[in-house]
């Protein structure tokens, strides 16, 4: 039997509240391996937290057994593909690692995490700053590959360990999704989607949407995943502000989401943290117009959105309003283009390759 016929991919992951992107890659990549053949096993701990650490130790230690147990019944080549680089999926996969030498390890890393909010140090992000460091220390240590979407993390963790082998890709729109919408009629003004926190920077739009916003002749549409309390505090914020013409619509569709696409001018995610956000590509999919802070992350997309200083609520209230009353110019400009380049990062067929690059290990 032939080396390739002997390869095991193990997916060792935990579930999390919402889907996010990197657990959208992490289960198709799953999905295409299986498709190719390879033998394949998926070892899931089942939580409803909404984030891991070392803590977690019930976790851990369930996580290990699981695998361990798993691992015992296979021979030949095993390579281990973590769904983040958290505690709570890396150090199980290491404790393996030592155990099992010709063990290959592979986790996704896709931003950094920074300490400030809104231009100023947040010490809870700080403490979330430190935690990434320690985890990214481990992973570039012991792990064999990483899989990013950008170019500036790639240049990150290479000077950290030259040795490391980068798999850069960035997967976009599902093809399902990928339909001619051109006749549809952009009726919203801005949509934001996803989790309704304030590092994803739902609490930056409502605060300059007040401004932007005071005859109320702008429609503003936020979405995403959140549970009952967030979703309360985020229609209690509008309220309490009287902030006009803002429609709250939690925890909707896939088909939903691409409607509101459909209908929207702007996309505006004026998020702390991100890779490349695969909603950038479904919305570029649809000739909205992306308007963000600009992050490191973005130096690959750097043509194909609006972007504003980080955490200066005055420019992104600007750049808003220029897309706004630019929008016609800017879609001729830029939104053609950035609907052409989300095509060519269709999600299926990139986290295919995806899955090529890591039976190359």
């Amino acid at each position: 039997m032939s080396n390739k016929e002997e390869l095991t991919l193990v997916f060792l992951g935990h579930s999390q509240y919402g889907k996010r992107g990197g657990i959208r890659i992490f289960e198709s990549l799953t999905e295409v391996c299986k498709e190719k053949g390879i033998n394949t096993i998926v070892s899931t701990v089942i939580t409803n937290r909404n984030s891991m650490g070392i803590s977690d130790l019930d976790i851990l230690i369930k996580q290990y057994a699981q695998i361990n147990n798993i691992l015992k019944k296979v021979k030949g080549r095993v390579i281990i593909i973590t769904s983040t680089e958290m505690f709570a999926d890396i150090l199980p996969a290491i404790l393996i690692k030592l155990k099992r030498r010709n063990v290959k390890l592979v986790a996704p890393i896709y931003h950094f995490v920074i300490p400030k909010f809104r231009q100023k140090l947040d010490y809870g992000a700080l403490f979330h700053v430190f935690i990434q460091k320690l985890e990214i220390l481990l992973v570039t240590k012991f792990f064999d590959g990483i899989i990013t979407e950008n170019s500036y993390v790639e240049k990150v963790l290479l000077n950290k360990n030259p040795r490391l082998k980068i798999i850069k890709k960035s997967p976009g729109v599902n093809k399902i999704f990928m339909i001619d919408n051109e006749k549809v009629k952009k009726d919203i003004d801005a949509v934001f989607l996803g989790a309704l926190t304030k590092f994803k920077g739902v609490f930056d739009l409502l605060e300059v949407w007040k401004d932007i916003n005071k005859d109320g002749k702008f429609k503003l549409v936020i979405a995403g995943y959140a549970d009952y309390n967030t979703v309360q505090s985020v229609n209690d914020y509008i309220v309490h502000n009287s902030i006009r013409n803002v429609e709250l619509k939690p925890n909707i569709s896939e088909e939903e989401k691409f409607k509101l696409l459909d209908r929207a001018k702007l996309y505006v995610l004026p998020s702390y943290v991100e890779g490349i956000p695969i909603t950038f590509y479904e919305a570029w999919s649809r000739r909205a117009v992306v308007v963000t802070y600009y992050l490191p992350t973005y130096i690959d997309i750097k043509d194909y959105i609006i972007a504003a200083r980080l955490g200066d609520l005055n420019d992104l209230k600007e750049k808003i309003l220029y897309a706004l009353e630019n929008y016609d110019d800017i879609v001729r400009k830029v939104a053609n283009n950035a609907m052409k380049y989300s095509i060519e990062h269709e999600f299926e067929k990139v986290t295919s390759e995806m899955c090529e690059e890591i039976l190359k290990f």
